[in-house]
């Protein structure tokens, strides 16, 4: 009787270690898979940033481009109306 008490009471630790352990488990799978959607949302986060920051690179660009052809016809005009002023025709 005293053996069948002392492998019960094993069984009986055994369980709750497994059942601790387990718990342990599902408690690592579930923090795993809340950092996994934080990482994804930051995934997407970022990429909509990278590509606004594209789109407003591009914009300044163009407009750079146009500033720079107005600052050249406006730098020849000057020199136009000058040459037609000098111009003895």
């Amino acid at each position: 009787m005293a053996e069948s008490a002392s492998a019960e009471n094993v069984n009986v630790m055994i369980r709750r270690m497994a059942i601790d352990s387990m718990e342990d488990i599902d408690r690592v799978i579930r923090e795993l898979e809340s950092v996994r959607d934080m990482l994804r949302n930051e995934g997407a986060r970022v990429s909509r940033e990278v590509s606004s920051y594209a789109s407003l690179n591009h914009a300044t660009a163009t407009a750079m481009k146009v500033i720079a052809e107005s600052l050249n016809q406006w730098k020849e005009r000057p020199l136009q109306n000058k040459e037609a002023a000098s111009d003895p025709r």
